[in-house]
């Protein structure tokens, strides 16, 4: 009798550590951080699953699959991902992490994001095997692909427009409801309003005044010293805003074109500041034209340009949500 008491009591504790081991694999997405606020400006909350309400998003914050961040009328935010990927949400954004599983032993990546207003500029790291790789912002109307390349999405909730213009590298646009989509390449902008695909040019004036208009200068948090456990000590680090040239991109010096790389346009481009330079640096064509309203479903991107900002190099926790 007690053998067999004893055998039921070991059965009964072999199949609870088999559902242990038997997590859904979303549990187990969910216990890893996606990245880390590496620079967080003016008003941005940040929203985690489960959570009545927001809070104030800080730099060197963890964020997590489900997490939602949000900047206001003042507020920027940088996210650097596992994969090493950069992404920047410019002010009067909305954006939710929806799927961030990154293996880099396998050279595999999957990166989903929601954006549900405003914009944000992605330097897509080059990591991963491009066969194994996904990399897309969907918003309400369209779904914007990445394929290892610097570029913009921006969603305008009031004309449901979608434009998706790339610096370098290439993606595609796709109406997901009929299946259709754009391919996109270098200097092209796609935009998809009113059930339609377009595809334009994206002039350099009109990335060089994209390229200031997401730069952060200061953070929340007064320009607090990087912490020990997540610098990677390294001769490309600059922590002065003044000092922008020549480091290594964090995404992997894919994207030559980028912050560090532009710190000499700001002193002689003035002229391209919010105006994106017009059509005059695409041939005068215009179409889809990202400075002007009439030709992106009435969706400017153009923001007033702040200062430069530095980068770092961070190493991402990996180890779950900090302790309350």
């Amino acid at each position: 009798m007690k053998n067999r008491s004893l055998r039921l009591v070991l059965a009964g504790l072999f199949a609870f550590v088999c559902m242990l081991g038997a997590r859904p694999a979303e549990e187990v997405v969910a216990a890893s951080a996606a990245g880390k606020l590496t620079r967080v400006v003016g008003s941005v909350e940040i929203r985690r699953l489960g959570d009545a309400g927001g809070k104030r998003a800080r730099r060197w914050m963890n964020v997590f699959v489900n997490d939602i961040l949000e900047t206001g009328d003042d507020g920027r935010v940088q996210i650097l991902l596992t994969d090493q990927s950069v992404m920047t949400l410019s002010p009067g954004s909305k954006l939710r992490i929806s799927e961030q599983l990154y293996n880099p032993k396998k050279q595999e990546r999957r990166s989903i994001f929601n954006l549900f207003r405003g914009k944000v500029r992605s330097l897509v790291s080059k990591y991963v095997n491009a066969a194994r790789s996904k990399f897309e912002i969907h918003t309400p109307t369209a779904v914007a692909g990445v394929r290892g390349s610097t570029c913009v999405t921006a969603f305008d909730p009031a004309s449901g427009s979608t434009i998706h213009g790339f610096e370098n590298g290439n993606g595609y646009l796709m109406n997901p409801e009929t299946g259709e989509s754009l391919d996109i390449g270098a200097n092209q902008v796609a935009s998809f309003s009113g059930g339609n695909l377009t595809l334009g040019t994206f002039s350099a004036a009109q990335q060089r005044a994209q390229r200031r208009a997401f730069q952060i200068e200061n953070d929340n948090d007064g320009g607090d010293e990087l912490p020990t456990d997540t610098y990677e000590e390294s001769s490309e680090h600059v922590d002065d805003p003044g000092a922008g040239g020549g480091d290594e991109d964090p995404t992997g010096g894919t994207a030559q074109n980028d912050q560090g790389g532009d710190q000499g346009d700001q002193g002689g481009d003035d002229d391209d500041q919010g105006g994106g330079g017009g059509g005059g640096d695409d041939g005068g064509t215009g179409q889809n034209d990202l400075s002007q309203k009439e030709d992106t479903g009435g969706l400017p991107l153009e923001l007033e340009p702040p200062a430069a900002f530095s980068r770092v190099r961070v190493l991402i926790n990996l180890e779950g949500p900090p302790a309350p």
